[in-house]
């Protein structure tokens, strides 16, 4: 008889066999199974049978993950791993005598220590190693850290070997290297015959988890980035050069867990190619959290990313998860890094160099796992040189720099993106066309608000054309001037991108939060901050 086997931090809780049609789960009494974590749904999902195999239904509102994927539905199969809430849940059908000795998530095998722009070329580095159970058998594999144990929920799962605990062990990929820890086994962790609960790895060695022996060799390679063929990476565009040989960068980049620091001027595209690092990687299915830290004033920013303990300040009402937690397991985009206060970029850099954080008026350390994608418009380089940005921060950010060139340098990406536009944004069923002399128009102005600019331009068009054909009288630019207008007072700017949020959001508070990526708990205190009341800005009905 098929089975369910429950997992709750790396161990083994219960095993339910799954003799009706239907097996609900959640955290309603009522459920079959009952799970009382707040993450769960009241009824979270359904394993149904259906002519002798089992399939899981989605019925939650935070989602149900299996094999590290968001599904709706899923036929299940051996070994299957189903993530609801902060249990792992193993499924095994009927008749399953053995599995296999060694599993292996889909990770990726290596870890990106550079790219050198000027030779378009990754330096990565990885660990082959050599896993010899105590039945005799190898199993040899490229790894790029992750936890080891008996447990389906780790990225190496050894079953065959009585003395590995469920969660075992785990190899942390950190700045000059790996790191080997302990996670609280029951016979410990060894290293070169030496037991060790957080050890660096020489470059070659043994570690030994039960009667398990895993031979490691630390190797690192370098690979050549060729232009992508395609004009598209998903759904951003590009046929020139520049944009395709980023596209290849960006690709292979994504599965890594590689920081990567994105540059170019507003309306590049930057959130784009960071959401496209957290799709194509194994954190797809974890959250996607992007951090304005232009748009939060200094006195918030630290409450924003780390979070804050009650009572911690007059405002701190309740105790606040910061970004770092919120996107636990997933991505965090910075965005606007180079406004991020000098004081709270020495926190930063100790949190990427030890993945640990402390909420502000908290007495002890949280760790947190998350990739960070930060991005700019500024020239970090330059405010390094003049003393406004941390070197080292700069240098720890600086693993892949990403820069996007203005659409006035890739002109060749202009046709395409300004087709697409047209095609994207004609109303259905009045598809629109343009006229003889409007793509020449449109590469031939600067586009100083870059491939932004050029869609609100086409799409301003779009509205104004009077027939099917877009001329091009219809295209009408901003006219930029190259002058930029005189800088406001700060507090005048915050204020100014608040109200816009407001009025943008039709006073829509949680609306007008994510617009600015800020929780809405700073939204409230830049609104107390500025004496800003909500209500004139909500539409009457």
């Amino acid at each position: 008889m098929a089975s369910l086997i429950f997992y709750h931090n790396g161990r083994p809780v219960m095993k339910r066999k799954l003799g009706g049609y239907v097996i609900n789960i959640g955290r309603d009494p009522s459920s079959d199974i009952e799970l009382t974590d707040e993450d769960v749904s009241r009824t979270h999902a359904s394993i149904v049978r259906e002519s002798g195999s089992y399939k899981l239904i989605d019925k939650s509102t935070n989602g149900t993950v299996v094999n590290d994927k968001k599904v709706s539905s899923h036929s299940l199969s051996v070994d299957d791993v189903i993530t609801i809430g902060s249990w792992k849940i193993r499924f095994e059908p009927g008749g399953v005598t053995s599995r296999p000795a060694t599993v292996i998530k889909d990770i990726s095998p290596t870890r990106v220590l550079k790219y050198e722009k000027t030779k378009n070329e990754l330096l990565t580095e990885s660990l082959e190693l050599t896993i010899s159970t105590p039945d005799g058998k190898e199993r040899e594999l490229r790894f790029a850290g992750g936890s080891i144990g008996a447990s389906p929920a780790n990225d190496i799962t050894i079953n065959d070997d009585r003395y590995i605990s469920g969660s075992h062990c785990m190899i942390k990929s950190v700045a000059n290297g790996f790191i080997i820890q302990d996670v609280g086994s029951r016979n410990g962790t060894l290293l070169n015959d030496a037991l060790v609960m957080s050890e660096r790895l020489p470059k070659s060695g043994v570690i030994t988890i039960g009667k398990t022996l895993i031979k490691y060799k630390i190797k690192e390679s370098r690979e050549n980035i060729r232009p992508f063929e395609r004009p598209n990476l998903g759904n951003i565009l590009g046929a020139s050069l520049v944009m395709r040989e980023l596209f290849s960068l960006a690709e292979r980049i994504a599965p890594t867990d590689a920081t990567v620091l994105i540059t170019g001027e507003s309306g590049t595209g930057k959130e784009l190619f960071a959401r496209y690092m957290h799709e194509g990687s194994a954190r797809a299915a974890k959250p996607f959290m992007a951090i304005n830290c232009g748009a939060i004033s200094s006195n918030l920013i630290e409450s924003e990313l780390f979070g804050h303990e009650r009572g911690a300040f007059t405002s701190a009402v309740s105790q606040q998860k910061g970004a770092f937690e919120q996107a636990s397991s997933g991505t965090l985009f910075l965005d606007e890094i180079g406004e991020m206060p000098l004081e709270l970029q020495t926190r930063l850099l100790r949190v990427l160099e030890n993945m640990q954080i402390r909420r502000v008026g908290g007495q002890s350390d949280i760790s947190v796992d998350v990739r960070l994608v930060a991005a700019t418009n500024k020239n970090l380089k330059e405010m390094v040189r003049k003393g406004k940005f941390r070197e080292d921060l700069f240098f720890r950010l600086f693993i892949v720099p990403i820069h996007l060139p203005p659409l006035r340098e890739r002109r060749d990406d202009i046709t395409v993106l300004a087709l697409h536009f047209l095609n994207d944004l004609s109303p259905e069923g009045g598809s629109k066309i343009f006229d003889a002399g409007v793509l020449e128009k449109l590469r031939e102005y600067n586009w100083p608000g870059n491939v932004r600019e050029l869609k609100n331009t086409i799409q301003r068009a779009i509205l104004i054309s009077k027939d099917a054909s877009v001329k091009a009288e219809d295209m009408i630019f901003s006219e930029l001037t190259e002058k930029p207008p005189e800088s406001l007072p700060l507090d005048d700017v915050e204020k100014k991108i608040l109200v816009t949020a407001l009025k943008n959001s039709s006073g829509n508070a949680s609306k007008a939060a994510r617009e600015l990526k800020i929780s809405r708990t700073t939204l409230y205190s830049m609104l107390g901050k500025f004496g800003i009341r909500i209500e004139p800005f909500k539409v009457k009905e």
